[in-house]
């Protein structure tokens, strides 16, 4: 963005020497020389100007960089301790006795699906009554037929 600046404030030097002398060619040679100094001078104040800008560029870069690192590294931090954390919920995950299926598919939602189920609505019709995907509602009713086998 900075650099579109600089681009535009050189266009502007350069018209800007240009245009004065080209108002110069009318005037005796004395003059004609103070009007290539003048372009002279602003083109050197443009690559001054052009130099700062740049050190300014190289400066923000250098900070975002230095801002990256320190956004990176508080990123690697905090994955660090979400993968302690999963492996915590994985541990304590196997050691919990895992519920009976039958005891799964009935529970909640489940339940309203093998009943809609027996009163003789379709897979589809289930599904748009409660909201739920067709594929949800094949797996509840497979749940609730392994349940009611046991």
């Amino acid at each position: 963005m900075i650099f579109i600046y600089v681009v535009i404030l050189g266009i502007i030097i350069i018209g800007y020497g240009i245009t004065r002398s080209s108002k110069t060619k009318a005037h005796p040679p004395g003059i004609l020389q103070t009007g290539q100094q003048d372009l002279q001078l602003g083109l050197q104040d443009f690559m001054d100007e052009l130099e700062k800008s740049n050190l300014e560029l190289i400066d923000t870069v250098h900070q975002l960089q230095n801002d990256l690192k320190r956004e990176s590294d508080i990123n690697r931090k905090r994955i660090e301790k979400l993968e302690q954390r999963i492996e915590w919920f994985e541990q304590r995950a196997e050691t919990e006795i895992e519920p009976e299926p039958a005891q799964f598919a009935l529970a909640g939602a489940y339940a309203q699906v093998a009943k809609l189920r027996r009163e003789g609505l379709s897979l589809a019709e289930i599904a748009r009554k409660l909201g739920m995907g067709i594929g949800e509602v094949e797996l509840a009713m497979r749940f609730s037929l392994e349940g009611e086998a046991q």
